[in-house]
């Protein structure tokens, strides 16, 4: 993912921006967007499965719980093998 663009580097080694959207868009972009996706969904997923796991053991929403937890190991199981 360590491919800079859109860049010029000083006399000093310091390096300046000279076109932002070389930056952003140089050509590792669509691989990191997908990676930072699937890192998103997964966290959303593993914070689901706290809460459900949470009212589980606390006894509370029991079937909304289980489904939860159902819901955040499935899209946990199929994107980190993705990530």
């Amino acid at each position: 993912m360590q491919t800079p663009q859109g860049f010029t580097i000083a006399a000093d080694g310091r390096l300046f921006p000279t076109n932002w959207l070389e930056i952003i868009f140089n050509p590792s972009f669509p691989y990191r967007f997908v990676h930072m996706i699937m890192a998103a969904y997964l966290t959303t997923a593993l914070v689901v499965g706290g809460v459900a796991a949470f009212y589980i053991l606390s006894k509370r929403y029991l079937p909304q719980a289980r489904i939860m937890l159902g819901m955040a190991t499935l899209m946990a199981a199929l994107v980190t093998p993705l990530q």
